[in-house]
């Protein structure tokens, strides 16, 4: 599948560079360029910025370069607690050595921090206040 995958990215890209596919594949084969390697094995027309590459693709829509549009990063940033925490619960994470390492007040304070985060997905909030611990 991967094999067919690479065909079939190599041979498009030969036929948009009007390039042989041999010569195309020898570039190919995961190899890294600057971009002025690049432009100078014909893998691109310009060298330029992300502003550059935007204006091209205007340009190329039919839009006016000064047009406003909306640039969306994906996948979006994950906020500092997000990465921290990410989908996994903290009793999972807890299992990983380095929050082993952590000191119990610690771990408490990330368990914390987790329910809050997920009160904060639901439409209404609501938290007792007071917190229960069994031991």
């Amino acid at each position: 599948m991967m094999e067919e995958i690479y065909h079939q990215f190599t041979t498009k890209a030969a036929q948009s560079r009007k390039m042989e596919l041999a010569k195309m594949r020898q570039l190919a084969e995961g190899k890294v360029y600057t971009g002025r390697q690049a432009k100078k094995l014909g893998l691109v027309d310009k060298v330029g910025t992300l502003y550059d590459a935007i204006v091209a693709a205007k340009e190329a829509a039919g839009l006016p370069t000064d047009k406003k549009i909306e640039m969306l990063i994906l996948p979006k940033p994950k906020s500092f607690l997000e990465q921290l925490l990410s989908r996994q619960s903290l009793e999972t994470k807890a299992r990983n050595a380095y929050l082993q390492t952590l000191a119990p007040d610690w771990i408490n304070a990330l368990a914390d921090l987790e329910i809050i985060q997920h009160l904060f997905r639901q439409p209404v909030n609501t938290m007792l206040p007071y917190r229960v611990m069994i031991r």
